[in-house]
């Protein structure tokens, strides 16, 4: 065990310096409960995205973690329509706890 320092930046910041054209990007998040904070950072470009693929939980698995509802919500308020929803980890007792979801921009394609 240790630590270690990484240097955090938004989404909106990376497709800028290396110039992605999201239109033509799937967003990828596995991020373990930082699913909210990240696509906060990316709010300018988030609609642009052709897709986002997230794994969700349906309860709150880590401290201050953003729930299945309360991320597709925030996805719709930003131009993502849901398309596909896969079962994801289940507990021991068979309970589901994530979804793997897909999303897709909601803006006229080209």
């Amino acid at each position: 065990a240790g630590t270690e320092i990484v240097q955090i930046r938004t989404v909106d910041e990376y497709v800028n310096e290396f110039e992605l054209n999201p239109r033509t990007t799937c967003l990828k998040l596995d991020v373990q409960g930082y699913e909210s904070r990240v696509l906060s950072g990316c709010k300018d470009k988030l609609q642009l995205f052709a897709f986002c693929f997230l794994e969700v939980s349906l309860i709150p698995l880590y401290d201050g973690e953003s729930t299945f509802l309360e991320v597709l919500e925030y996805l719709h308020a930003n131009g993502q329509e849901l398309i596909d929803i896969r079962r994801g980890v289940k507990s021991t007792d068979g309970k589901l706890l994530q979804l793997d979801i897909l999303t897709r921009s909601n803006l006229p394609r080209d």
